[in-house]
């Protein structure tokens, strides 16, 4: 049941909201007074931006948090711990321990989202189904118990500050955890500030599957061809891939929704009379120019690449269709790399040298094509700050042709022998999948 309550409070009140038994929440009102309504605004991180107005939902013994903002964002408290019992069993649902959110995604994995800070996901097989708030222990510090699909019981010893997400496995299906286990995971550490959220699409609100996807994007915001016009493969032709004119209704196109909402863009082989460069793959590009332009910010895309062969990318362009700079967060698939590594580039004239220049750093990344990352950038009017799962990996001048707004482009090409990636094992087929994509204000 969902209850509304007005208050009004003066500059400087603080507002302590407890709901359903479920979350405490607290926060302070900015220098003007503001008053609650009827708009639902869960937040995980505890704050609301803009607005008048904070109310919260709660179901069973889970609630959103929320605080109250005017014109801006406010400055909150933590939200309190759950109660001990407290249960999540769905996407969407979460708890809060130790100012961090706790949501079960639809793949079965654990996100968690510090206070204030950047969600990330810790990666498991154990297949997720519930988590509960239980006493703390010196063997389970955290107060919290999972459970899997086998309905083995974990309990959480520790986040430690190496990254890794550290816990307690059982031996047997059992009620009484033994031994145990480290599950990898990577904790973001401390990055620029961020400003406002400019863009997110993100699979766990199913934002993919409503994308609408045209030739150009003139009037829906995203095109499946490379601006300016149509362009249908990259680098003179000497790739392999056709960008199909598709969308995720297509039969037999490159552009899927997967079972975790994800979107899926398959490279697969194809007769070379289907299309008109006679190219021996289908695959899929996407690209929002007509629909968001950003100078400088934070930008972030969580993604997991294919195997060598396959060139999958995540990158940036100006707006304004003169190639001056490039900004590439992600490139994956060179033939040297045997999928241990990824380029993060920025290309530009820089204004100490008048030189095009191709500054770039190629991290290392273990089996990159094995499993989920965040490939990320900090972008100022200075320097071009690249991340791979929050960890910095590179520095470089900001072009002067990047002091206009850019746009997203994520694409799977293809490579030919002799090619920057080598071509793909004969008659193979390749998946590029993004979780979610983010861009914040300076």
């Amino acid at each position: 049941m969902t209850e509304t309550t007005s208050v009004t409070l003066q500059p400087g009140d603080t507002l302590v909201l407890t709901i359903g038994g479920g979350v405490a929440v607290s926060g302070t009102t900015p220098a003007a007074s503001a008053t609650s309504g009827s708009s639902t605004a869960p937040s995980s991180s505890g704050v609301l931006s803009g607005g008048t107005a904070a109310s919260a939902t709660s179901s069973g013994a889970t609630s959103s948090a929320t605080t109250v903002s005017s014109g801006g964002t406010a400055v909150a408290t933590p939200p309190a711990d759950s109660p001990i019992g407290t249960t999540i069993t769905a996407p969407g649902e979460a708890l809060y321990v130790g100012g961090q959110a706790y949501e079960i995604t639809a793949a079965g994995e654990i996100q968690i989202t510090p206070w204030q800070g950047a969600p990330y996901i810790v990666t498991s097989s154990s297949n997720v189904v519930s988590i509960t708030v239980v006493a703390k222990t010196a063997s389970n510090p955290t107060g919290l118990q999972q459970i899997n699909k086998a309905g083995q019981i974990w309990t959480v010893a520790a986040i430690n500050v190496a990254g890794s997400y550290v816990g307690q496995a059982p031996s047997s299906s059992s009620s009484t955890p033994s031994g145990s286990a480290t599950i990898t995971a990577t904790i973001p550490p401390s990055v620029p500030g961020r400003g406002a959220l400019t863009l997110s699409i993100e699979a766990a609100k199913g934002d993919w599957a409503k994308l609408d996807i045209t030739a150009t994007g003139d009037a829906t915001g995203w095109a499946n061809s490379i601006p300016p016009g149509e362009n249908r493969s990259l680098n003179g032709g000497t790739e392999a891939e056709y960008y199909a004119n598709a969308n995720l209704q297509t039969p037999g196109g490159p552009f899927s929704i997967n079972a975790a909402g994800q979107m899926v863009i398959t490279a697969s082989p194809c007769d070379p009379s289907s299309n008109p460069l006679g190219k021996t793959y289908q695959s899929g590009c996407l690209t929002n120019q007509t629909s968001f332009g950003q100078k400088y910010g934070f930008h972030e895309f969580r993604a997991k690449v294919p195997p060598s062969g396959f060139w999958s990318a995540g990158w940036m362009l100006s707006q304004s269709n003169v190639y001056d700079g490039e900004n590439d967060l992600m490139e994956s698939g060179w033939a040297g790399d045997n999928n241990n590594d990824v380029h993060q580039t920025v290309h530009g004239v820089l204004a100490s040298t008048g030189q095009w220049t191709s500054n770039y750093v190629n991290p290392s990344v273990p089996n990159v094509d094995a499993d989920f990352h965040v490939f990320a950038c900090d972008w100022t009017a200075e320097t071009v700050t690249y991340y791979v799962d929050g960890v910095q990996t590179g520095q470089f001048p900001t072009p002067v042709g990047m002091n206009e707004p850019y746009y997203w482009l994520f694409d799977l090409a293809v490579g030919a022998p002799n090619s920057w990636v080598g071509a793909p094992t004969s008659g193979t087929s390749g998946e590029f999948i993004i979780d979610y994509v983010h861009s914040y204000a300076s």
